[in-house]
């Protein structure tokens, strides 16, 4: 009998479903629009960003995972079943062996959250790993496995922090930093310095145009639309990358603290290899301007982005089942 394996990286902003043979069937924004008359979905990733913030008043935009955690089982696993009719994979998940990616500290409510969804498709069994470790198994580097490794996965939602010797787990860690405290950030900053309102998808703009870390980064201009909140009408403004570095430095303070804890409780042995190669960093907001530079400064560590970085971790999830496969 035939085993099947199918990978799911269930992350804030991105929902991943890899099948071995062929590929990465699905990578979209983790994001549902739902009609409230009839409970049905009305579109799923891209398409119900595009709708976010504008939505009728009888549609719903809803995503399924905030900050790492599972806030609706019922909208997650009405998107999943959604996207795999679409793809023409209906009953993929039926009788299947799950591997899907968490953050390390997930309390026991949110992994009975994550069992649910498995069980709501009717799958054969389920593989729950933390973000982080599944990263380090996406390393293309052999090294890995020969020496300590501390990795970090700066996502949508959360961080995740392992500490490995070899490939064995011997901390792991969940910061409350995320991509989307710098967007949360820059809309506060424009809010009370130039009293604009805007919406979660400019603020996300803004970060990806000209948000940086960098010391001395080039400082580039952009222009915003967005409400007054004084006069209530629409109003623009101009703003700098240096602005927003101003604004969003100190939201990687949660981070650095995080590393910094797990550093501290690393056997010496573990911490002279990490001190020697480096701390690995890897997911979305990885990419972000002077971040490697930033978290070297504050660490007095070489930091390196891994090689594929919003891949790591169904990366991760690919070798980890195609080992299980290996095996059958």
């Amino acid at each position: 009998m035939k085993h099947k394996f199918v990978g799911i990286d269930l992350g804030s902003s991105n929902l991943i479903i890899y099948l071995p043979g062929k590929g990465i069937i699905y990578n979209e924004p983790n994001i549902v629009a739902v009609n409230q008359m009839n409970k049905k979905v009305v579109a799923t990733g891209y398409l119900a960003l595009k709708i976010l913030g504008k939505e009728p008043e009888s549609v719903s935009v809803i995503k399924p995972v905030n900050r790492g955690v599972i806030s609706s089982i019922s909208m997650q696993t009405l998107m999943i079943e959604t996207i795999l009719k679409e793809k023409k994979h209906k009953n993929l998940l039926k009788n299947a062996n799950l591997i899907i990616s968490v953050p390390s500290e997930m309390d026991e409510v949110n992994i009975l959250s994550v069992k649910k969804i498995a069980k709501n498709f009717d799958a054969k069994s389920i593989t729950i790993r933390t973000q982080s470790y599944l990263a380090l198994l996406g390393c293309e580097s052999s090294d890995t496995s020969s020496r300590g490794n501390l990795i970090v996965t700066i996502g949508g939602g959360c961080s995740d922090i392992s500490v490995t010797s070899g490939i064995k787990l011997l901390i792991s860690r969940t910061s409350s930093f995320c991509g989307h405290d710098i967007d949360v950030a820059i809309s506060r900053h424009l809010r009370k310095k130039h009293r604009l309102i805007i919406g979660e998808k400019t603020a996300e703009y803004i970060k990806m145009k000209i948000g940086s870390l960098e010391q001395f980064p080039e400082n580039r201009l952009l222009e915003v639309s967005g409400r007054d909140l004084v006069t209530s009408l629409p109003n623009s403004i101009v703003i700098a990358t240096m602005e927003i570095k101003q604004a969003i430095t100190p939201t990687l303070t949660p981070l650095i603290e995080s590393i910094t804890d797990c550093l501290e409780i690393t056997p010496p042995e573990v911490a002279s290899d990490i001190i020697e190669s480096g701390i690995m960093i890897c997911g979305g907001s990885a990419l972000l301007g002077g971040m490697r530079e930033y978290l070297e400064s504050n660490l007095n560590i070489t930091v390196r982005v891994l090689g594929d970085p919003t891949y790591a971790v169904i990366n991760g999830i690919k070798n980890l089942i195609h080992q299980g496969i290996s095996k059958k």
